[in-house]
């Protein structure tokens, strides 16, 4: 039963190649999310100023304009609300120490045991962070500090 468990410190390693995938997925998406609703909101403020200084504008796509030229106050909203280009910062920060400590472990620069203190530590704290980044922040001192880490 012994040979089928594995060893911890390949446990560990296990462990924090999952959570860099992880990572690596959301901060991602983040990215692609910060990008696409900052051209979504050019393209549509742009649009609609086309078709209003165009005279394109009729009775009957009045109601399309409107919706075109609100977007980009929604799409702002959503922006500041869960602030998608900090969030992508932030899933790259904690990816890259991730794999600084998968190297550690790999390399044997870190006993195991210290190597899962400072992974617990290292989750913990980059946890903390994300709390204060978009709406989940108090007020922009929170978001200020996490910028500076």
């Amino acid at each position: 039963m012994a040979d089928t468990l594995l060893d911890p410190a390949q446990g560990l390693q296990t462990e924090i190649e999952k959570s860099i995938k992880h990572r690596r997925t959301y901060e991602l998406m983040d990215f692609r999310l910060a990008h696409i609703f900052l051209w979504a909101s050019i393209i549509a403020s742009f649009a609609s100023s086309i078709i209003i200084a165009s005279g394109l504008q009729t009775d009957k796509n009045k109601i399309f304009i409107t919706i075109i030229a609100g977007i980009p106050g929604l799409i702002i909203l959503v922006d500041k609300t869960f602030d998608f280009a900090t969030r992508a910062v932030w899933g790259a920060r904690f990816r890259i120490e991730l794999e600084e400590l998968r190297d550690k472990l790999v390399f044997k620069k870190i006993e195991p045991y210290e190597a899962s203190k400072e992974f617990r530590e290292l989750s913990k704290r980059h946890e903390l962070a994300y709390a204060k980044i978009g709406f989940f922040a108090k007020n922009k001192s929170d978001q200020a500090v996490t910028d500076k880490k």
